[in-house]
This record gives structure tokens, sequence and C-alpha cells, in this order.
């Protein structure tokens, strides 16, 4: 992989932790990974997976709900994942 690429795998590792971990809207994802632009975001991810990542979420707590699991998610701490 590129260094390009091995950077956007690990901006999509990063927004699919928080999309499955938190309640956090992809504005808030955005910014806290210090995007300026939450459409940017999007789009690497989107090139990444395929989905959006309202569409990831939405996929996962679908999959959960018929497994049976509890979808439990916390509020994220303050400080950016990559400070």
């Amino acid at each position: 992989l590129s260094a390009k690429e091995q950077i956007n795998l690990l901006i999509t590792l990063a927004v699919k932790s928080l999309l499955e971990t938190t309640d956090m809207s992809v504005k808030g994802i955005s910014e806290r990974l210090n995007f300026d632009d939450s459409s940017y975001l999007c789009r690497i991810f989107r090139k990444r997976t395929g989905m959006s990542p309202t569409e990831y979420r939405k996929q996962l707590k679908l999959s959960l709900r018929k497994e049976g699991a509890s979808v439990f998610l916390i509020h994220p701490p303050r400080e950016s994942l990559f400070s």
C-alpha cells in the first residue's frame, strides 16, 4: 500500500470505531479527526467501504438487532484520537 492508502485505511478504521462505539454525528467525527470538510471524510470512507458512514452505522445496528445484541454507545472523551 502507498502512504496515502495507508493513511486512508487508518482514517477508515478510526471512523468505523467511532461509528460503532459512539453516538457522534458524522460531522462530529470529522471534527474529531481534524477534517475541515466532512464530505471529504465521507468520500474517503465510501471509497474504502462502498457505503457512507451513515449507511455503515445503520447496517451495523440492523445486523446487531438481527443477532439479538444490544447496541451500547459510549460518549467519547474530549481529546482527539490523534493527540
